[in-house]
């Protein structure tokens, strides 16, 4: 295939990047000088205060009630999440009955669990939103 005028030509060499040799860059799990890194290292705060550099972090007692609150709302509502999506085809049969006209499993299936989904999605918003 000819190469096209109107694009300009590139050599392939131009474009490669040339590779470092294996002992250019050291492993992650050890030092420069091959010793191991200390135990937290990766944990440590990033405040810049000369004082705190070897300190870890450590939340404050209302970061650890917030991230509670999170844990336990999201919780609740993939608990919410599962049951409407279980309960209806578990109790399929049991469930005959007609609801809006339409039988209630095939509604659900169709109509409600889409909505309660649409509602998880809502309720979610607006409890990130507080």
């Amino acid at each position: 295939m000819p190469d096209n005028p109107a694009l300009p030509h590139t050599p392939p060499q131009a474009t490669m990047r040339p590779s470092l040799p294996a002992t250019a860059v050291p492993p992650l799990s050890t030092d420069t000088d091959g010793r191991q890194p200390p135990e937290g290292a990766g944990q440590r705060a990033a405040t810049g205060n000369a004082d705190d550099a070897g300190a870890l972090y450590q939340p404050s007692p209302a970061a650890r009630a917030a991230w509670r609150r999170e844990v336990r709302g999201v919780g609740t509502l993939l608990a919410i999440w599962a049951l409407v999506t279980v309960l209806p085809l578990w109790f399929a049969r049991d469930l005959d009955f007609l609801f809006l006209q339409w039988p209630f499993p095939y509604w659900m299936a169709a109509y409600g669990a889409p909505l309660a989904y649409l509602g998880l999605v809502l309720v979610a918003a607006r409890g990130k939103r507080r």
